[in-house]
């Protein structure tokens, strides 16, 4: 079994993975959502709080 697929794969750790897909999600829901708010919408997409999504956004926003 490979341990270290998406490091190979996607030339990202796990963890760096699921933030992006975490912030994509976000961004989806922002535009299907745009009344909703904002903390509703970073909670449904998996962050646990706000500065985390926050330190993601600024860490990996821009790929």
């Amino acid at each position: 079994m490979r341990y270290f697929f998406v490091n190979e794969e996607m030339g990202c750790t796990f963890s760096a993975y699921v933030n992006c897909l975490r912030l994509r999600r976000a961004d989806d829901l922002h535009r299907q959502e745009p009344q909703t708010p904002v903390g509703d919408i970073i909670a449904r997409s998996g962050f646990d709080s706000p500065s985390n999504y926050y330190k993601a956004k600024r860490k990996y926003g821009d790929e």
